[in-house]
């Protein structure tokens, strides 16, 4: 099953379970219509309270690659106050286990501020796949 941002979006169709962890969101929306595939587009917000001053990112992401049932690949630059991704990139893959869907998640950050500070920025990534 896909997060319900995802399956909002119109995502391909997997089981209505939802993952143990998944991305806290405060907002998305498709700037584009039509199939969720890649090329596709869309913007979503999430909360950054550990950063001095707390933020909120805003993400534009574009999907890179979608396997239905099986696995999906986006990326994007995130934008908040006093922090900025140059881009990131989420591979999210499924796996059907008896009772669900295992989701298995990769992310990567890039750019300048991430890179000026490598352990800050493994730390903070670390925390939001562990959220």
């Amino acid at each position: 099953m896909l997060p319900d941002f995802l399956a909002h979006l119109g995502a391909i169709a997997l089981p209505r379970t939802r993952p143990a962890r998944c991305h806290r969101r405060t907002s998305n929306k498709r700037p584009d219509q039509g199939p969720f595939q890649p090329g596709s587009r869309f913007r979503w917000t999430t909360p950054v309270p550990a950063t001095t001053p707390a933020t909120t990112l805003v993400i534009t992401s574009t999907v890179r690659n979608a396997q239905p049932d099986s696995c999906i690949r986006w990326s994007g630059p995130a934008v908040g106050d006093g922090l900025n991704i140059d881009n990131g990139v989420h591979v999210w893959n499924f796996t059907e286990v008896d009772g669900g869907v295992l989701v298995r998640t990769e992310e990567n950050w890039s750019g300048a501020q991430v890179e000026a500070d490598v352990p800050t920025s493994t730390a903070f990534l670390g925390a939001g796949l562990e959220a």
